[in-house]
Protein backbone atom coordinates (compact mmCIF):
# COMPACT_ATOMS: atom_id res chain seq x y z
CA UNK A 1 0.00 0.00 0.00
CA UNK A 2 3.09 2.57 0.78
CA UNK A 3 4.67 2.10 -2.37
CA UNK A 4 2.17 3.57 -4.37
CA UNK A 5 2.52 7.19 -2.12
CA UNK A 6 6.32 6.15 -2.82
CA UNK A 7 5.85 6.61 -6.49
CA UNK A 8 2.96 9.47 -6.57
CA UNK A 9 5.31 11.53 -4.73
CA UNK A 10 7.97 11.12 -7.34
CA UNK A 11 5.67 12.23 -9.96
CA UNK A 12 4.30 14.70 -8.90
CA UNK A 13 7.57 16.23 -7.75
CA UNK A 14 8.60 15.58 -11.21
CA UNK A 15 11.81 17.48 -12.35
CA UNK A 16 11.92 19.81 -9.78
CA UNK A 17 13.88 17.14 -7.39
CA UNK A 18 15.37 18.24 -3.83
CA UNK A 19 14.35 20.56 -2.24
CA UNK A 20 15.14 23.95 -3.30
CA UNK A 21 14.69 23.17 -6.98
CA UNK A 22 10.96 24.70 -7.18
CA UNK A 23 9.20 27.70 -7.89
CA UNK A 24 6.46 26.73 -6.39
CA UNK A 25 5.10 25.24 -3.11
CA UNK A 26 3.85 21.79 -4.59
CA UNK A 27 0.32 20.70 -2.73
CA UNK A 28 -0.70 19.00 -6.09
CA UNK A 29 -1.71 15.48 -6.09
CA UNK A 30 -0.36 13.19 -3.13
CA UNK A 31 0.99 16.34 -1.82
CA UNK A 32 -2.21 17.36 -1.09
CA UNK A 33 -2.45 14.97 1.38
CA UNK A 34 1.31 14.32 3.12
CA UNK A 35 3.88 16.64 2.82
CA UNK A 36 6.44 13.86 2.62
CA UNK A 37 5.13 10.97 0.17
CA UNK A 38 8.45 9.85 -1.02
CA UNK A 39 9.94 9.90 2.53
CA UNK A 40 7.02 8.11 4.62
CA UNK A 41 6.39 5.44 1.45
CA UNK A 42 9.92 3.82 1.11
CA UNK A 43 10.05 3.78 5.22
CA UNK A 44 6.36 2.36 5.75
CA UNK A 45 6.93 0.21 2.68
CA UNK A 46 10.47 -1.46 3.72
CA UNK A 47 8.63 -1.54 7.41
CA UNK A 48 6.12 -3.93 5.68
CA UNK A 49 7.85 -5.77 4.04
CA UNK A 50 9.71 -6.71 6.84
CA UNK A 51 6.81 -7.31 8.59
CA UNK A 52 5.16 -9.82 6.18
CA UNK A 53 8.48 -11.86 5.52
CA UNK A 54 8.72 -12.01 9.90
CA UNK A 55 12.57 -10.41 9.32
CA UNK A 56 13.32 -7.83 12.41
CA UNK A 57 16.42 -6.46 10.61
CA UNK A 58 14.34 -5.25 7.63
CA UNK A 59 11.26 -3.93 9.63
CA UNK A 60 13.88 -1.83 12.11
CA UNK A 61 15.97 -0.81 8.76
CA UNK A 62 12.49 0.78 7.72
CA UNK A 63 12.38 2.71 11.40
CA UNK A 64 15.60 3.34 11.50
CA UNK A 65 14.83 5.23 8.08
CA UNK A 66 11.50 6.98 9.33
CA UNK A 67 13.43 8.48 12.30
CA UNK A 68 16.37 9.44 9.66
CA UNK A 69 14.32 11.01 7.39
CA UNK A 70 12.14 12.82 9.97
CA UNK A 71 15.34 14.85 10.94
CA UNK A 72 15.40 15.25 7.32
CA UNK A 73 12.68 16.87 7.12
CA UNK A 74 12.80 19.38 10.15
CA UNK A 75 15.76 20.75 7.96
CA UNK A 76 13.54 20.66 5.01
CA UNK A 77 10.83 22.52 6.84
CA UNK A 78 12.99 25.28 8.00
CA UNK A 79 14.38 26.04 4.49
CA UNK A 80 10.54 26.34 2.97
CA UNK A 81 9.65 28.39 5.69
CA UNK A 82 12.23 31.04 4.41
CA UNK A 83 11.18 30.16 0.67
CA UNK A 84 7.71 30.13 0.68
CA UNK A 85 6.63 31.81 3.92
CA UNK A 86 3.29 32.02 5.54
CA UNK A 87 1.94 29.56 2.33
CA UNK A 88 4.30 26.88 3.50
CA UNK A 89 2.88 27.18 6.97
CA UNK A 90 -0.31 27.10 6.26
CA UNK A 91 0.15 23.72 4.56
CA UNK A 92 2.90 22.41 7.48
CA UNK A 93 -0.20 23.54 9.89
CA UNK A 94 -3.12 21.26 7.64
CA UNK A 95 -1.37 18.74 5.91
CA UNK A 96 -0.05 15.22 7.67
CA UNK A 97 4.00 15.48 7.50
CA UNK A 98 4.08 11.14 7.22
CA UNK A 99 0.09 9.24 7.28
CA UNK A 100 -1.43 11.05 4.61
CA UNK A 101 -4.69 12.31 5.51
CA UNK A 102 -6.87 9.74 4.12
CA UNK A 103 -10.28 10.63 5.54
CA UNK A 104 -9.79 14.26 3.30
CA UNK A 105 -8.88 12.05 0.38
CA UNK A 106 -12.01 9.81 0.67
CA UNK A 107 -13.91 12.52 1.10
CA UNK A 108 -12.85 13.97 -2.16
CA UNK A 109 -13.10 11.13 -3.89
CA UNK A 110 -16.73 10.58 -3.08
CA UNK A 111 -18.04 14.04 -4.80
Amino acid sequence: MWLPIFLSGIYYLGRRGAVGQSEQLIIQGIYRYVRNPMYSGLSLTILGVGLLLNSTGVALTGLLWLAMTFVQCKREEKELTERFGSAYVEYKNTTPMFLPDFVKWFKEQRR
